[in-house]
């Protein structure tokens, strides 16, 4: 039977509770155990450090819990990492949760050092998602571009940026239209390889053509 870990929000906006809970759900699958959030009796906090309130039931929350990890938009010294927590930043992405499902497993992070707006899960892989199948009508009616979401998904397998840029969306749409497709078991990942001497390429090429441009533009 499968572990139970309860996971309680507190000082959280309406909707970082609705994008973290999002998340949770479309990645905690990867995991041993299964997340559950809780109103009460946690055994880990999640709390949003912005506030003075927020700020005093972390502190309060040591101790009392099996761990507490602090979200926050700011990077003061009191929203930093010290001993005994984590400090996630807003606005959250799949790699924070990752990153806070390691956290709870038990497992150094390997993603600690990693830019948190980059949609990678290590240095050479990228997660890239595929609709088995359209969601239902209400899932696609709940996001503006919710047809173009599932006709992009259904056609190619896309990372979280490269969807938002193609469908004119942000970063953050995506992963939460992925999560309600998630709910009815009609998305697929994997994880994909990095291709460095691609984009090292891809480099070259831009380099060339700004060299062509300062010259056509007479620059020395």
């Amino acid at each position: 039977m499968s572990v139970v870990k309860k996971i309680q929000l507190y000082a959280m906006s309406d909707n970082d509770r609705m994008v973290f809970s999002s998340l949770l759900s479309l990645l905690s699958f990867k995991t041993a155990f299964t997340c559950q959030i809780v109103e009460r009796d946690g055994d880990i906090a999640v709390v949003d450090v912005d506030s003075d309130i927020g700020r005093a039931q972390a502190d309060s929350l040591f101790g009392q819990v099996d761990l507490v990890i602090k979200i926050s938009a700011q990077t003061t010294s009191d929203t930093t990492s010290s001993a005994g927590d984590c400090v996630v930043h807003k606005p959250l992405r799949s790699i924070d949760i990752i990153r806070v499902l390691e956290l709870i497993e038990g497992r150094p992070s390997a993603h600690a050092e990693m830019p948190l707006s980059s949609d990678k899960s290590s240095a050479e892989q990228i997660q890239l998602y595929k609709l088995t199948r359209w969601p239902p009508k209400a899932v696609i009616n709940d996001f503006a571009k919710g047809a173009r979401l599932c006709a992009a998904f259904m056609s190619h397998e896309l990372a979280v940026e490269k969807a938002a840029t193609m469908v004119g969306v942000s970063a953050a749409q995506i992963e939460l239209f992925l999560a309600r497709c998630r709910e009815y078991d009609c998305v697929a990942t994997r994880l994909s390889q990095h291709s460095t001497i691609e984009h090292a390429s891809a480099g070259a090429k831009h380099a060339s053509l700004f060299s062509k441009l300062r010259m056509k533009l007479g620059a020395r």
